[in-house]
């Protein structure tokens, strides 16, 4: 029987480690949720924990065959490295890149770059002000930002120029606001695109992809995130709201239109994990896209999640990814 390592940052499992663990057991397989500091290299054990009739229960148990990893602490990458000296494959790993150098990457590819969007590191506030003279709206967001946080939103008016909500800034207040950002190689600029609903809200479409059973890339699923306020920042984790794909894009097209639409999501997001898996060395389990679609239907990489969180899909994503885990342990075993 495959044991499968469920490596985690958090010390108790929650509900998402349970559906694995039961969807390993229809599998054959079994789980054991550990974290870093529960290791013994020495004795090569795991002090963690299975779940056995509906609880986890404290066990110890040899090296498992495969690990199902969460990316680590930076405290813990010595201990995760030395878990794969073992020779133990994982399923997930850090790609490294940022966010800017993704961009550069996919900028050379013949095929994404036929979707991404004008990406420009900052490196002056000359920089703005040319985007904003060829672009109503300009992102200013971190190399290594996530779930929205740290983006500035800037707008040319008749009245000036505005960062978000604020009032229109004169040119000596936008300069020392720009200045005052520390750190500017790890921030860069973006035009926003038009992809909003007949309503006026930006939304976003979240495409997550992953591997299966036979290491294939498939669609796990696709969401719509609506911004409820007309704020231009989309994101789940800052109050935005959500949609199933096929009821959202029949609000936004007619049915015929709605239905090409969503066809070419499905192929274009499986072509672009593809070529994406090209840009780095690790092999890649998962990417979370966030795309944005025109009122054509047309649609554009606003950028691509590495680790890409799952809610409120985590029980269909579990039962995906313990069969890319047991085909991670299988090929291992055969080479």
């Amino acid at each position: 029987m495959v044991l499968i390592g469920m490596l985690r940052r958090y010390k108790k499992p929650m509900i998402k480690d349970a559906v694995a663990a039961m969807f390993a057991k229809e599998h054959q397989a079994e789980v054991i949720f550990f974290t870093a500091d529960k290791i013994d290299f020495k004795r090569k054990l795991i002090y963690g924990c299975k779940y056995k009739y509906g609880t986890w229960v404290e066990e110890v148990s040899y090296f498992p065959d495969v690990v199902y990893n969460d990316i680590p602490l930076r405290k813990d990458e010595p201990i995760y490295e030395r878990l794969k000296q073992e020779g133990i494959p994982f399923t997930t790993h850090r790609l490294g890149k940022n966010k800017m150098e993704f961009q550069e990457a996919m900028a050379k590819n013949p095929y994404l770059s036929k979707y991404i969007i004008e990406t420009i590191p900052y490196n002056s506030v000359e920089t703005l002000r040319k985007l904003l003279d060829k672009h109503k709206t300009v992102f200013l967001k971190p190399n290594k930002g996530h779930k929205g946080l740290g983006i500035q939103i800037f707008e040319k008016t008749k009245d000036g120029i505005h960062i978000r909500d604020a009032v229109g800034l004169d040119k000596e207040i936008l300069d020392s606001y720009l200045e005052s950002i520390k750190d500017i190689n790890y921030y860069h600029f973006q035009p926003g695109i038009h992809s909003v609903t007949p309503q006026g809200n930006p939304f976003i479409i979240r495409s997550y992809v992953g591997r299966n059973g036979k290491g294939n890339w498939i669609n796990f699923f696709h969401y719509a995130a609506i911004s409820n306020n007309k704020n231009k920042i989309v994101n789940v984790s800052v109050g935005s709201s959500m949609s199933y794909i096929t009821p959202f894009l029949e609000s936004m097209y007619e049915e015929e239109e709605a239905k090409k639409v969503k066809s070419n999501l499905n192929t274009v997001t499986i072509e672009i994990a593809k070529q994406t898996q090209k840009l780095v060395t690790p092999m890649i389990d998962a990417l979370g896209l966030d795309l944005g679609i025109n009122q054509n239907g047309d649609i554009h990489i606003i950028e691509i999640n590495a680790f890409p969180a799952t809610r409120p899909f985590e029980a269909g994503v579990e039962k995906l990814a313990i069969p890319y885990a047991l085909y991670l342990a299988k090929n291992h075993q055969n080479s």
